[in-house]
């Protein structure tokens, strides 16, 4: 009766230890799943960097750092442009073309966050 009880004790035990390890398990995956570097996560952060590139405006901040298109540009023919023309230029591109696209990708994050928490 003793090695009965003996018996049901240690079942008990190891019943509650494999509990245990697979709790431990479950929590370190969902900790290693939400710390994951996805694609999602990266679609995110390019989304708000190009929103970033697009909210600068060309009179209060460009213009004061010397990036506005008044600046005086004495690039010669045949010469390769300065890296601050060339920066100021991706700054123009991005805020031309991705003005459109942007506002339905901000809607499209701002629903699945929504959605998906």
């Amino acid at each position: 009766q003793i090695e009965t009880c003996f018996c049901l004790l240690l079942g008990v035990l190891e019943e509650i230890w494999n509990q245990f390890l697979f709790y431990n398990f479950f929590l370190k995956f969902h900790y290693i799943l939400n710390m994951a570097f996805t694609l999602w996560n990266l679609f995110e952060a390019t989304v708000l960097c190009l929103n970033a590139v697009c909210i600068l405006n060309e009179e209060r901040f460009l213009s004061k750092v010397g990036w506005s298109a008044k600046s005086t540009n004495n690039q010669g023919f045949g010469e390769n442009p300065s890296a601050k023309s060339q920066i100021f230029n991706l700054i123009h591109s991005i805020r031309t073309v991705t003005r459109i696209p942007l506002i339905f990708l901000n809607v499209v994050v701002i629903v699945i966050k929504l959605i998906l928490g």
